[in-house]
């Protein structure tokens, strides 16, 4: 950018030319690029917002290693009673403003009061949640936050976390199946950044170069016993969890093995539209196939 001064006629003092500002061409190809990145971003998150609804950003760098399983699934679907600010607003009374209290787990999250008490209390161990002087229930915001984050929280290991489908998967599921939906977060680290594939490194973003891990692998790494129907073990409980009519998996075969992609409708670490496009539309191809 160029600043060319005020020009004035030598005998008369006269302005003869304004001041002005010329633009060179890199600062207008510069200006153009963030203008069609700004666009592409507002395109890509109306299109995350029409198909999939609200989301919170999950921090899960620790999340498997800090509850088992069941109790992660369990601390999603309470984040989804979050507000902007972090504090949990209780069902009904969102409207009101209404703060959740240790009281309201029971009935937030359908369990006995033994298990709900078990649960509150690994939590608020874990420092996934937190009970302040007026019993309000707090999430930390390490771990989970929505709307706008901070620099911390943008250089953070994170993932969109969908509500609907959080809220759909666990509302149909006993608690003796949580553990089974806890396996999606458990999977979390191995989910590659822009296409959804279960691999060694996730945060590669050439698809030539993505190493996909393998069913019987995957089984393996989540826990299962090791032998021939671990993979079958691990493909029919993946199988028997789907939402909005369609299967939180797909596992792909090619000449040199199986891979497995997870739906985007609950969870995606991306920012770019046509990945998300491509991976919804196969999704929805799954659930025509016979």
């Amino acid at each position: 950018m160029i600043t060319i001064p005020m020009e004035y006629d030598d005998e008369t003092g006269e302005v003869i030319r304004e001041a002005s500002t010329v633009f060179e061409l890199q600062d207008i190809r510069r200006n153009k690029k963030y203008a069609n990145m700004k666009k592409e971003s507002n395109v890509f998150h109306s299109f995350v917002s029409e198909n999939y609804g609200s989301f919170f950003f999950l921090f899960y760098k620790d999340l498997s290693k800090l509850v088992d399983k069941q109790y992660s699934i369990r601390f999603l679907y309470i984040c989804t009673f979050s507000n902007y600010a972090g504090n949990l607003i209780y069902g009904n009374a969102k409207g009101d403003g209404r703060y959740m209290v240790a009281k309201d787990l029971h009935e937030v999250l359908g369990l006995g009061k033994n298990e709900t008490n078990k649960t509150k209390n690994i939590l608020i161990s874990a420092g996934l949640i937190s009970e302040n002087e007026k019993g309000h229930l707090l999430l930390n915001t390490e771990y989970s936050a929505k709307g706008k984050l901070n620099k911390t929280q943008k250089k953070a290991t994170k993932v969109r976390i969908f509500e609907d489908a959080i809220r759909t998967l666990y509302e149909k599921a006993t608690p003796r199946e949580h553990k089974q939906l806890g396996l999606l977060i458990v999977m979390l680290p191995l989910i590659s950044l822009k296409y959804n594939v279960v691999c060694e490194n996730p945060t590669c973003e050439l698809e030539s170069e993505i190493v996909p891990i393998s069913l019987k692998k995957l089984a393996e790494m989540l826990g299962y016993e090791v032998d021939k129907n671990s993979a079958s073990k691990l493909k029919r409980v993946l199988f028997n969890i789907k939402v909005a009519g369609e299967y939180v998996i797909m596992v792909s075969a090619t000449g040199n093995g199986t891979f497995v992609t997870v739906n985007p409708r609950i969870f995606y670490k991306g920012t770019l539209l046509e990945n998300v496009e491509y991976l919804t539309k196969m999704f929805k191809l799954a659930v025509k196939t016979k």
